[in-house]
């Protein structure tokens, strides 16, 4: 386990900020801590709700899409998103989330386009939510 944990801190670190439009208009922030895997947090701040985020790990797969400039990875992953609401007593809501998706990434500028589809589900409700986004790296 220590040799693993000396690699993931040897590795490049990449953050990327960036928006999101769809089902939701959010902020999202990527901590990329291997070329394969990540970190997303998204903030919601649409006006229908005071509180909404998720947080999601997600792996990226290059071997399965190319193009003949940059990269398009397909990505998956799992995660929690958390809302705030009136129906229950503690006035939050949370459930589960499979975002799936593709990123295209071009060679010679530091963003990323990406679009995704992500099943939520809670206690009461199955939702499916569609975004699409971009994201600037540093």
């Amino acid at each position: 386990m220590a040799a693993s944990l000396t690699n993931l801190n040897a590795q490049d670190k990449h953050w990327g900020v960036g928006i999101l439009t769809g089902s939701a208009n959010s902020a999202n922030v990527l901590y990329q801590f291997s070329d394969k895997h990540s970190l997303n947090l998204s903030g919601l701040f649409n006006t229908q709700r005071s509180f909404h985020m998720s947080l999601d790990f997600n792996s990226r797969n290059y071997e399965k899409t190319t193009v003949s400039h940059g990269k398009l990875p397909i990505y998956y992953g799992a995660g929690v998103e958390i809302w705030d609401t009136d129906n229950t007593e503690s006035g939050f809501d949370f459930g589960i989330r499979i975002p799936a998706g593709l990123i295209y990434k071009p060679d010679s500028f530091p963003v990323e386009i990406f679009a995704e589809l992500a099943p939520m589900i809670n206690f009461d409700i199955l939702r499916l939510q569609n975004q699409l986004g971009l994201r600037f790296l540093f």
